[in-house]
């Protein structure tokens, strides 16, 4: 197992090791920000892996590693495993295959579509073309909080810049604004920016890869603005806050413990005039 320090760059980590680290991640900070109960329940594994989860990362590894990509899958064989015979061959299959990711011909067609459309794009193309390091592990103490950090970035480049791929309903320009404010992606860039200075390298540019995963597949990078990416880092600061606090208080509260006086919505008094 690689030794994991309090503070620097990792290459190489297994996905397993970096997610089993006790130090708080990004996704850890969004079940903060819904509740500090949420991320209680995130630590004590009712957060679990997702078929969507395990695609996602193989479409990583498509598009960042593919020579890795084809020596760790394998296709699915089209056998009917309710048939004695098929489970039989289906086990035999598996033995043969221990340790690598069984795709599905279905899965791996849109795979390969993936990666078609991400590296054929002019610029994304060429963002992978140079050469730069995948799945790089960053830990760090925040000084302000003591809270001991980690972040993953897709992919390093030279020059401080981390490119980071998303799947997305909607890759367009205005599609990808509404994922962005939907799940914190200024807050995840301000984060990895500066998480990735605290733990000993560079980086100060960041850059979105967005992807469909149906045809056309369509692909397109994106930049966020910097006003953006401050408001991403008072929102991290403010959650890295609430969990120091809820630490020295050993408190974990859901919503609100009091009576909340709320409202409709902006857009619901709309639809109802309409």
């Amino acid at each position: 197992m690689t030794t994991i320090p309090e503070r620097g760059i990792v290459n190489g980590l297994s996905h397993d090791d970096y997610h089993a680290h006790h130090a708080v991640s990004k996704s850890g900070l969004d079940r903060l920000d819904r509740s500090p109960a949420h991320f209680r329940a995130y630590l004590d594994g009712v957060d679990k892996d997702t078929e969507a989860k395990r695609f996602g990362r193989l479409c990583h590894l498509a598009i960042l590693e593919p020579e890795r990509f084809a020596m760790e899958t394998a296709l699915a064989p089209d056998i009917n495993r309710r048939t004695k015979e098929g489970k039989a061959q289906w086990e035999d299959f598996c033995r043969l295959h221990a340790g690598m990711e069984i795709v599905t011909a279905e899965d791996m067609e849109t795979l390969r579509h993936i990666q078609e459309s991400v590296r054929s794009h002019p610029t994304a193309g060429e963002l992978l073309s140079y050469q730069g390091t995948p799945e790089v592990s960053a830990f760090w103490t925040d000084q302000e909080t003591g809270v001991a950090c980690r972040c993953r970035p897709d992919l390093v480049l030279g020059g401080g810049v981390i490119v980071d791929l998303k799947s997305a309903r909607d890759a367009s320009p205005r599609g990808f604004e509404r994922a962005v404010a939907e799940h914190r992606y200024h807050v995840q860039q301000a984060f990895y920016l500066d998480g990735f200075t605290a733990a000993g390298g560079f980086a100060d540019t960041f850059l979105f890869v967005a992807f469909e995963k149906e045809a056309p597949f369509a692909c397109c990078v994106h930049q966020l603005q910097p006003e953006d990416v401050a408001e991403g880092r008072m929102a991290y600061r403010r959650n890295l806050e609430s969990l120091a606090r809820c630490r020295a208080e050993n408190r974990w509260p859901a919503y609100a413990d009091t009576i909340v006086q709320i409202t409709l919505p902006a857009w619901a008094r709309k639809e109802m005039r309409i």
